[in-house]
C-alpha cells in the first residue's frame, strides 16, 4: 500500500512539474514579447493588440494541447518521433499561443494553425491510425553497419566535406557566430554540382549520428575526425545548426544512459531557465540582445514569417511542389524563389530568404488542403523514423530528433527529406546494430509513469 501511494505521489509530482514549468515558460514568453520584442521590433512587423477573448482562448489552446503533448513528454517507449513533437511544441506551438495572447496574429491564421497542430498531434501521438500507411520496410538484406562500415562511411562523407571546404573556403575554421550571414551569402554564390550539394548536406546530418556512435564506442580518433569535419562544414556555410548540433552530439553522447522521461524533464527546465535568464538580463541591465537572439529569432520570428506565408497563399494559388522535387521532372513554378519572394514582399528585403516550415510549407504547396494532408504525411515519416531507430541507444538518435525539430521550423518538409538527408539518416539508422532490451534498461523507476 505504501509503495502504491509513493508511486502515485511520484506520478503526481512529475505531472505537476510539467504543467508548472509550461505555465512559467508561457508567462516568460508573454513578458518577453510584450516588453522586449514588441518594444524594440514593432517596426519589423511584430504587433501587439491584446484582446481579452484571444488571451483567454490562447490559454485554453495551450492547456488542451499540453494534455496531448504530455504523451510525448513521458515518451514511455523512447521514440525519436515523440522527441521531435515535444521540441516542436516548445519551439513553435507555445510561442504561437503567446503571440496569439498578445494580439499579434489574425484570426484566420490562428484558426488554421490550431487545425494544423490538432491534426499533427492527433496522428503523432496515436500512430495506430497511420499504421497501414507507414508499413514501408527499408530492405537492407543482411547488410549491417558495424564499426568498420561506419568508419568507411565517416571517411567518405568526411572527404566530401573536406573537398568542398578546401575548394571553396580554403579549409576555413570559424568560431564567430556573428559572421554566419556573410558565410551563407558566400556559400550560396558557389556553383556546387547538384550531387555534391546533396552529399555535403547528407554528411552534415549523418555526422552527428557518427559522433554519437563513436563516442559511445570510445573510438575517440574517429570522434575527433568527425568533429573536425563538422567544424569545416560550419566554416563553409555558417550553418548555426551545424555548430550547435556538433556540441550537442558530443554532450549527449557523454551522458549516462537515461530514459527520455529524464531528458525531457531537463529540456523543459532548460527552456524555462533560458527564457528567464534573457528576461532577467534585460530587466537588470537593459540589454535586450540575448532576448533578441534567442527569443525573437528562434521562437517568435518563425511564427511571424508563417503569418505572412499564410496571408500570401490565401490570396494566391499554391505552388504544388513545383519548386521541390517536381522541378526535376520538368515542371516549372509560377513564382520566383518562394522564401526570397516572401522576404521581398513582406519584409522589404530583396536579399532576405524567409525560410519557414510547418503550416507555411502546407499552405505554399497545397493551400488549405495542405493543412490537413501535411500533418498526416509528416506523421507517417515519423513512424519510419521510429522503426529505423527502435532498440538503438537513444544517445545515437536523439540529436537527429533535435536537428529535425530545428529544421522543421524553417524548411519545407520535402527539402528536409531530400536535401537535409532525413531519408538517408533513416536508412543509416535502420542498418545499425540493434541493442536488445535497450528500452527496458533505460526505464527509470522513480519516473516510470
Amino acid at each position: 500500500m505504501d509503495s502504491e501511494f509513493q508511486g502515485f505521489n511520484r506520478r503526481g509530482s512529475f505531472k505537476a512539474e510539467y504543467y508548472l514549468l509550461l505555465l512559467i515558460y508561457r508567462i516568460l514568453l508573454d513578458f518577453s514579447y510584450n516588453k522586449i520584442v514588441y518594444q524594440f521590433y514593432a517596426y519589423a512587423g511584430f504587433e501587439c493588440n491584446i484582446n481579452a477573448v484571444l488571451y483567454f482562448v490562447s490559454w485554453v489552446v495551450l492547456i488542451l494541447s499540453a494534455r496531448v503533448v504530455f504523451h510525448a513528454y513521458v515518451n514511455r517507449e523512447n521514440k525519436a518521433s515523440q522527441e521531435v513533437v515535444f521540441f516542436l511544441y516548445l519551439m513553435s506551438m507555445v510561442p504561437f499561443s503567446s503571440m496569439m495572447a498578445n494580439g499579434a496574429l489574425k484570426t484566420d491564421f490562428v484558426i488554421a494553425n490550431i487545425v494544423y497542430w490538432t491534426i499533427l498531434l492527433f496522428f503523432t501521438t496515436r500512430d495506430r491510425f497511420i499504421k497501414g500507411a507507414s508499413n514501408i520496410r527499408f530492405k537492407t538484406g543482411n547488410v549491417t553497419l558495424g564499426d568498420t562500415q561506419l568508419v568507411i562511411l565517416a571517411i567518405v562523407l568526411g572527404l566530401v566535406t573536406i573537398y568542398v571546404s578546401g575548394r571553396y573556403a580554403r579549409f576555413r575554421l570559424n568560431f564567430n557566430l556573428m559572421d554566419v550571414y556573410e558565410l551563407r551569402e558566400e556559400a550560396s554564390s558557389n556553383d556546387l554540382p547538384t550531387m555534391l550539394q546533396y552529399l555535403f548536406s547528407w554528411g552534415r546530418t549523418i555526422n552527428v549520428i557518427l559522433i554519437a556512435y563513436f563516442v559511445r564506442k570510445k573510438k575517440y580518433f574517429w570522434t575527433v575526425f568527425c568533429g573536425i569535419v563538422g567544424l569545416l562544414s560550419f566554416g563553409y556555410d555558417g550553418s548555426k545548426s551545424t555548430f550547435f548540433l556538433l556540441v550537442l552530439a558530443v554532450g549527449i553522447s557523454l551522458l549516462p544512459k537515461m530514459s527520455m522521461q529524464v531528458i525531457n524533464k531537463w529540456v523543459l527546465r532548460g527552456f524555462a531557465v533560458l527564457i528567464f535568464s534573457c528576461a532577467v538580463i534585460y530587466t537588470i541591465t537593459g540589454n535586450y540582445v540575448p532576448a533578441s537572439m534567442i527569443v525573437r529569432r528562434v521562437l517568435f520570428l518563425p511564427i511571424r514569417i508563417a503569418k505572412e506565408y499564410f496571408d500570401f497563399f490565401t490570396k494566391n494559388p499554391p505552388d504544388y511542389l513545383r519548386q521541390s522535387f517536381l522541378r526535376y521532372f520538368g515542371l516549372s513554378s509560377n513564382y520566383e524563389s518562394i522564401p526570397h519572394m516572401i522576404g521581398r514582399i513582406y519584409f522589404d528585403s530583396p536579399k532576405m530568404s524567409a525560410n519557414n516550415g510547418l503550416i507555411s510549407d502546407a499552405m505554399a504547396n497545397l493551400g488549405y488542403f495542405g493543412i490537413v494532408m501535411y500533418p498526416v504525411f509528416i506523421s507517417i515519416v515519423f513512424k519510419w523514423l521510429d522503426k529505423s531507430s527502435k532498440n538503438l541507444d537513444p544517445r545515437i538518435y536523439v540529436t537527429v530528433a533535435v536537428y529535425l525539430s530545428l529544421v522543421m521550423t524553417n524548411s519545407f518538409f520535402t527539402t528536409i527529406l531530400l536535401t537535409h538527408g532525413l531519408i538517408v539518416a533513416i536508412i543509416v539508422l535502420s542498418m545499425m546494430k540493434r541493442e536488445e532490451n535497450v528500452t527496458n534498461e533505460l526505464l527509470v523507476k522513480e519516473l516510470s509513469i
